[in-house]
């Protein structure tokens, strides 16, 4: 199929730049990875050239990239795991796969296997519930296939409330919350692998009109973690 749109017809979706290690231990640029929108036909197309992120978009016209669609990327829905109601009347997080994760040679089973590996383990995180633990509400699913997962969608990141907190708080009972959470997760022989200020989430409403106040008030907040591992602590 020939990629013979206009510039205004091409919608950009992901980028991401790829960097390798050398023979001295160093990092070097590699390629940038754009995955755009034409229509109702997605492409995915490498960039050998460094360019600023606000200057993807302006590249767009000049790519050839490869075609692929959204069925090859998503899974056929299993019976067996949760199916989840309308997230969008929910206001849950849908966590959607990534496109870029699709394999260099175009391969695209790897994207289906990480989706699918997660709803596993959100399963189990289901079926073994822990206050330090975040919920999932189940798969989204359209023409029968899984378009995302859906999670308690939470609003703030510890960075965040550090970032905007002025006075002094107490970081033991987070850092308490955050470890009995972990050991949940270990104890059901799972691991997290990404733990920082960014993924470390504060529930919506909680604490709020002063979200600071989670801080000062001892609240524990919930961790956050990308596929394909677990996700939140709280």
């Amino acid at each position: 199929m020939a990629d013979v749109s206009t510039f205004e017809e091409r919608q950009l979706l992901e980028q991401a730049q790829e960097w390798l290690e050398d023979a001295d231990g160093h990092l070097q640029f590699h390629h940038m990875t754009v995955v755009y929108r034409v229509g109702s036909q997605l492409f995915r197309a490498i960039v050998k050239s460094r360019l600023p992120a606000e200057l993807i978009k302006d590249t767009l016209a000049e790519l050839h990239g490869t075609p692929f669609s959204l069925n090859d990327v998503l899974p056929i829905y299993p019976s067996h795991l949760k199916r989840a109601l309308d997230a969008s009347a929910m206001g849950w997080f849908v966590k959607q796969p990534r496109l870029l994760d699709i394999a260099a040679d175009g391969g695209t089973r790897h994207v289906k296997e990480l989706l699918l590996h997660e709803a596993s383990i959100y399963e189990i995180l289901e079926s073994s519930p822990h206050p330090n633990v975040g919920r999932y509400h189940g798969c989204l699913v359209r023409d029968g296939r899984i378009t995302g997962l859906c999670l308690t969608k939470y609003e703030v990141t510890l960075h965040d409330e550090i970032a905007r907190t002025k006075q002094p708080f107490d970081p033991v009972p987070i850092l308490e919350g955050i470890q009995s959470g972990l050991k949940h997760l270990h104890d059901l022989s799972l691991v997290h692998n990404d733990i920082n200020p960014h993924n470390v989430m504060f529930a919506a409403g909680d604490d709020r009109p002063e979200s600071k106040q989670a801080l000062r008030n001892g609240k524990i907040p919930m961790l956050y973690a990308p596929y394909p591992k677990t996700t939140r602590t709280a």
